[in-house]
């Protein structure tokens, strides 16, 4: 089954009914979760001014077995995010305990800021910072 959330598509891809619908209602519970709180609020407007449609998938461990990836693509979906909140559980092994960034939501917005960043619509780029001289006074 397919569930959708403002430009984001979910979908279990290669779980079972009852996992698929799992993995479908935790990423979307977190996907709300992002527009009520503050700090990543921002990063949900930003989807939704780039105007292009995201797909967010089960993690297929290409990258390492405690990981998950956001890339570019052709079709559908140009933006498609890998990632399974089930391997980011307290005591687990993809579970640094004191370090932050490894929880199951800062793990899917880490990826979601790539996947922000490469959304863009062509021909805008990142504006490059601009050093600034200090005057001596």
């Amino acid at each position: 089954m397919t569930r959708q959330y403002r430009p984001f598509t979910v979908r279990g891809d290669g779980l079972n009914d009852n996992a698929a619908r799992h993995y479908e209602f935790s990423v979307l519970g977190m996907l709300h979760s992002f527009d009520a709180m503050q700090t990543t609020r921002a990063l949900m407007k930003g989807f939704r001014a780039t105007g292009r449609d995201v797909l967010v998938v089960p993690y297929d461990f290409s990258r390492g077995e405690c990981n998950a990836s956001s890339r570019s693509e052709w079709g559908l979906f140009p933006n498609k995010v890998y990632y399974s909140p089930d391997i980011y559980y307290p005591g687990g092994d993809c579970i640094d305990p004191g370090d932050a960034g490894n929880s199951a939501h800062e793990v899917l917005c880490h990826e979601l800021v790539h996947a922000l960043r490469r959304g863009r619509k062509p021909g805008r780029s990142t504006p490059k910072r601009v050093k600034r001289r200090r005057s001596r006074s």
